[in-house]
């Protein structure tokens, strides 16, 4: 088993609402915080009174209240406990209205938490685009290397509920073919890990190459030989499978 494969393990038995939720979001040092900074409340993270009022009034899309805490001086992206700035209350609410306000405001979609995780991973790997969509408007950078774990948002896209920003970042210029520093895995080869064939399907029309190879030595082709050998023929990724082996073929991979 890779190293990707076991982190998503580990993350699935903590059970999360999706794959990457917790994964940017959990401290790699052991003095990291008692509970899943997702589910904190803006007074847990946020000690600074301003800060504070401005995150609760992202959670509840007040924006004449954002406004005026702004023109107060409230900083749109100061920092709360590691590293946690008022946007990603705003996304933790899922509050469109104030998630949208904070970024017209200036909020920045590109910040790195004390531990290495980036909000723009987490936004990658959920299932509304609207978020990533108006991030990348507002200059979130589709490249963005995540110091804790060597990926770029393509990374987090390639999971079962991130799959719908795929387009998003391919237009925005995403590298496809960026590898992981470590294990030089690139998405493509990670979503044949997750067994996400569709994902690979799209990357590799987009122009992903098919010929990389991560330090394990384990090829896209002999990873979708191995889920067309153990994957039921009804199964939706199957048929997905099939389409990537027909592509390598076609393309002499």
């Amino acid at each position: 088993m890779n190293r990707k494969v076991g982190v998503y393990l580990v993350l699935v038995l903590v059970v999360v609402p999706s794959i990457v939720l917790l994964s940017g979001f959990h401290a790699a040092a052991s003095d990291g915080p008692d509970k899943p900074i997702l589910e904190m409340t803006p007074s847990e993270l946020f000690q600074n009174l301003k800060l504070r009022q401005l995150a609760i009034a992202t959670q509840h899309g007040d924006v004449e209240k954002i406004d005026v805490l702004i023109k107060q001086g409230a900083d749109v992206n100061g920092r709360g406990k590691y590293g946690i700035t008022p946007l990603f209350s705003a996304w933790q609410a899922r509050n469109k209205a104030g998630y949208k306000a904070l970024l017209d405001h200036g909020a920045n979609p590109n910040v790195i938490g004390s531990y290495g995780h980036t909000l723009l991973n987490l936004i990658a790997g959920t299932d509304d685009p609207y978020y990533l969509k108006l991030a990348l408007a507002h200059g979130a950078n589709p490249n963005l290397v995540e110091p804790w774990s060597g990926d770029t948002p393509l990374f987090s896209a390639v999971t079962p509920d991130g799959k719908v920003n795929l387009p998003l970042l391919i237009k925005a210029g995403a590298n496809l073919d960026y590898q992981e520093p470590i294990t030089k895995e690139t998405a493509v080869l990670q979503a044949a890990d997750l067994n996400q064939f569709d994902a690979v399907y799209v990357l590799l029309q987009a122009g992903a190459s098919c010929k990389l190879k991560a330090v394990h030595g384990y090829t896209l082709r002999e990873a979708t030989n191995h889920s067309l050998k153990w994957t039921n023929r009804d199964n939706k990724l199957y048929r997905w499978a099939e389409r990537v082996l027909q592509f390598l073929n076609k393309h002499g991979c």
